[in-house]
Formats: C-alpha cells, structure tokens, sequence
C-alpha cells in the first residue's frame, strides 16, 4: 500500500526489546490499528505524553528540532502525564497528529503476539506545510520508500501547478503565478536532488 506509506510494526519476541522508546512521527498523520487479539497481551497498549513539544525539550534536555530524530533516546517522562490507551479489541484504532504527539507502545510484560497496522496520512491543503521527515523516512526497511518520496514530490508539484490553473483570474498581473510556479519547482528539485540529478537543493 505505497500510497499510505503504511507499515507493519511486530513486537520482538524479547521483552526487554517491546520498548520502543518515545518518539514522534515522520508522518503528518497516521493511524494506529490493532491487528493481533489485545486480550492476549500484559502491556501493550497506546500511551502518550500530555504535553507541548517545548515541554518534552526542557523535561528531556535536547533541542525542539531534535525530538522527531531521538526515537527510544528521550529520557523518563512523569507518570503522572502519561496516558494509556487499551484498544477494545483488534481492529480499533487511534489517528492522530503524529508529528505533534510524543507517544509510544507500552513496552509488553510478558512475551505476546503484538502488532498493529499503521498507515499514514498527509494534508491535501496545501496551505498546510509538508512535514514530511525524509531524513528519517529514507531509513524504513523498504524497496519502495524512495520511490514513494519521489511520487509525493510529483504529486505536491502537480497540485501547486492545478492549483495555479484553476484560480487564477485572468484579470490579476501575471506575477500572481510566480508563488504556485516556484512551488512546483521546488518539489521537483528536491525529487532530482534525491535521485542526484542535480545540485543545490537539499531534502527535507
């Protein structure tokens, strides 16, 4: 499922190793399903930290834009700000903005069969900033992840070019175009900057 930039996530049949640590997404959105029977499991539920990003910097010690590339780095957070969310039964599931939300899944207490379905979603507003953590992303275990990046530019290029065809008026100076059209353009060089073509713009 390309399109979701969706994967599999199991638990490791070592205990000690369920814990994932805390972290943010790479995503703007996602959805985390339950796939295997939550009765079967000690632990293994969705917590999260109730808190702003400026709070986990300051209570953790690093820097804001440090936080989306510290998965299992981050230190102990008070209990008393952690919530749990047990899912009734598999196929329930929590979406949420996953760039936004320290969060993790309960480390396990005894060895269980764990693992949930998580795709992921972003903004069709283009008003709304990609952010799309490709730094990271490039890392998943997958054939196909460059791929999907490059068809994310193209699609976010394509949109900025619709976009500029279909409200512009005629009656504006035709600088009214350069926003939609330097938009574009940059989505397609950092889809050639990642395939190598060119030099001179950088990833995000």
């Amino acid at each position: 499922m390309p399109t979701l930039g969706s994967s599999f996530v199991y638990a490791p049949p070592q205990v000690e190793r369920t814990n994932q640590g805390w972290h943010m997404d790479s995503l703007g959105f996602d959805c985390v399903i339950m796939v295997s029977d939550p009765d079967e499991t000690n632990g293994g539920g969705f917590q999260y930290f109730q808190g702003t990003l400026q709070e986990v910097a300051r209570i953790c010690g690093v820097a804001e834009h440090e936080i989306r590339t510290s998965v299992g780095k981050l230190g102990n957070l008070p209990a008393d700000r952690i919530h749990t969310m047990t899912y009734q039964r598999a196929g329930y599931g929590a979406f949420m903005q996953g760039n936004m939300v320290l969060h993790r899944g309960e480390p396990l207490r005894r060895p269980a069969p764990r693992s949930v379905f998580v795709p992921g979603f972003i903004a069709l507003d283009l008003d709304y900033p990609d952010v799309t953590n490709w730094r990271e992303v490039r890392k998943w275990n997958s054939p196909s992840v460059t791929n999907e990046y490059l068809r994310h530019r193209a699609w976010r290029a394509r949109s900025f070019l619709d976009d500029a065809i279909a409200t512009q008026p005629f009656d504006q100076p035709a600088e009214t175009y350069r926003r939609s059209l330097e938009a574009a353009l940059q989505e397609i060089e950092l889809a050639l900057t990642e395939l190598g073509g060119r030099r001179g713009a950088s990833a995000a």
